[in-house]
């Protein structure tokens, strides 16, 4: 405000304005956006961190963000910050999923893009973020990865009976050989009998008696 007061009144309505229209704009998305000092303690969060985190906007300011966030997620922020300092040169934002701790106690999964905000020598002065919860989201590809996995078992169990009636096929093609070759021995000899007594029979064709003879037998 005594910034403003330096302001010409046209000035000043202007930015009241552009201020106010974003600020409508933030209270609208459903999407968790916030400013933390260097110490990650909230300076400003819209409405959604009710809908996320349980917590009206007014409980949620002054506190730090590490209390909207599971101690896994603590860890790996504070992880993911580092990585950034890491990085030639500095990194000046990150995109990761965290678990965020709901007030009743309840964990929700939520997607973070958070810029680090530095000072003129590069120094960490705060943070900006928007959190998105992504509950739905994952849930959906939990259902995905469970479709995938019955399908995967039944392809899996499929694919096991049709090699046990492959198996089955070539036994039963193997016994079907064997079969021929069998029923193909036994009758390669009564077979060349009859057609032996039978090239006889046409040489005696004037003897009725042999013929009688080679034809009993």
């Amino acid at each position: 405000e005594k910034w403003y007061s330096l302001l010409s009144p046209e000035r000043y309505q202007a930015l009241k304005e552009s201020e106010e229209r974003y600020r409508r704009l933030s209270e609208n998305i459903r999407d968790m956006i916030w400013i933390a000092d260097g110490d990650g303690k909230i300076l400003y969060v819209n409405r959604s961190v009710e809908q996320i985190c349980g917590y009206l906007p007014e409980e949620a300011i002054g506190l730090p963000s590490s209390q909207y966030l599971t101690a896994d997620s603590v860890e790996k922020t504070q992880k993911w910050i580092l990585e950034t300092e890491a990085m030639v040169p500095r990194g000046g934002s990150y995109q990761r999923e965290v678990d965020c701790r709901h007030k009743e106690g309840h964990t929700i999964p939520c997607e973070v893009n958070v810029t680090i905000l530095r000072d003129e020598d590069g120094q960490i002065t705060g943070y900006e973020g928007v959190t998105r919860d992504i509950s739905r989201r994952k849930r959906a590809e939990e259902a995905t990865k469970k479709l995938n996995l019955e399908l995967e078992q039944k392809v899996k169990a499929r694919t096991e009976e049709l090699a046990q009636a492959y198996i089955g096929l070539k036994q039963l093609d193997k016994t079907k050989d064997e079969f021929l070759a069998l029923v193909s021995h036994e009758l390669r000899t009564p077979l060349t009998s009859i057609r032996s007594f039978s090239e006889i029979l046409l040489r005696y064709e004037n003897e009725p008696e042999t013929q009688k003879e080679f034809l009993t037998i």
